[in-house]
């Protein structure tokens, strides 16, 4: 076993082997490497940033700037001013723009936009799906080193969708940009929120006739602050589709921004707290009675999980309300706000 350890260990050999081999005259030994280096993720930037600035061969350079493409947010922290490595790793990580800039209507005028302060930014993100029974809370907020806190809430029921599922209920994780890694986030957030709140103004978005449609349920909100003052408020709960493009693809531009740099943090489980049952119930109250009747319920399964007593008062309504003869959604719903009054009032 030790020796097959051996050989596996020698035949992936070190970063700067292999970054080597994408000079390499034989194109499998070049595609190996590839795909050897693009597995490794963000912690072989360094050397392929070291690489890239030494070599003066074209082939080597764009296989290594392909490989920094599959990981653009890390990257750009290494990038320097001048690279063009550096305007392609920001076209990338900000590409859901592109096909808005060229349309005025899709854009704030230049003095309703507002400069995103570290210091005083508050983000509350949601997302989540209906089929696939899950809903994220996710604040992001400034930490006493100048960087960011990102926190999420996330319910998970059992659904048939996602097997691997076995019980319902709330974790809690956490993460932390540093300030370098901040600004930078900031300063791609500050692009995007240039989109307006509205409907998106691309004509080929509303042509008749081109219809789509899908089930694949879903809701993205966000709300941006920088102290009392509103940067970006939008957001959508329903099923991708032509009909609803429109109204969604803004939002889900600016989530992207957010959504790359998420993915490639190290997140880690947390303790449910006070201050989260707090969040957590102040945007069940902000939002619930706007939302779509799937997000409904899973507030009140999150509320059953991580609420706090301001609760009380919605759920009680909900629970002494009386469905339609069809409406099972109503029916789930009184008996979800049930189940968590029962849980708040005994203090779990």
């Amino acid at each position: 076993m030790i020796w097959i350890l051996c050989l596996a260990a020698l035949a992936q050999g070190e970063p700067e082997r292999r970054i080597a081999e994408l000079d390499h005259e034989n194109p499998e030994v070049r595609a190996a490497a590839a795909k050897d280096l693009a597995a490794r993720g963000p912690a072989v930037a360094p050397a392929l940033f070291d690489h890239y600035r030494a070599t003066a061969s074209t082939e080597a350079r764009a296989q290594i700037e392909e490989l920094l493409l599959k990981i653009p947010f890390p990257a750009l922290l290494l990038a320097r001013a001048g690279e063009p490595i550096r305007d392609r790793l920001e076209a990338q990580l900000l590409q859901p723009l592109a096909d808005h800039r060229p349309h005025p209507g899709c854009w704030k005028d230049k003095d309703q936009r507002i400069k995103v302060d570290p210091a005083r930014l508050r983000i509350v993100w949601q997302d989540g799906s209906g089929h696939g029974q899950m809903l994220r809370l996710k604040w992001i907020r400034p930490d006493d080193a100048g960087g960011l806190t990102f926190r999420r809430v996330i319910y998970q029921g059992k659904t048939p969708f996602r097997p691997n599922v076995t019980e319902e209920g709330v974790t809690v994780e956490e993460t932390r940009l540093g300030a370098v890694e901040s600004a930078t986030l900031l300063s791609l957030l500050e692009q995007a929120t240039g989109l307006t709140t509205g409907e998106c103004a691309i004509p080929e978005l509303k042509t008749p006739g081109r219809v789509s449609f899908s089930t694949a349920s879903f809701t993205i909100r966000l709300r941006i602050q920088v102290g009392d003052a509103e940067v970006w408020r939008a957001g959508y709960s329903g099923y991708p589709g032509s009909k609803g493009k429109p109204r969604y693809i803004h939002s889900l531009a600016v989530e992207s921004v957010l959504d790359v740099v998420s993915k490639h943090l190290a997140w880690k489980p947390s303790n449910l707290t006070r201050q989260d049952r707090s969040d957590v119930s102040a945007w069940i109250l902000a939002n619930f009675d706007g939302e779509e009747w799937w997000i409904q319920e899973h507030f009140l399964h999150t509320a059953r999980y991580a609420g706090d007593e301001t609760l009380l008062p919605l759920l009680k309504r909900i629970a002494a309300s009386t469905p339609g003869d069809t409406q099972h959604s109503e029916k789930r719903q009184i008996e979800e706000a049930r189940a968590a009054l029962t849980a708040l009032e005994a203090g779990k």
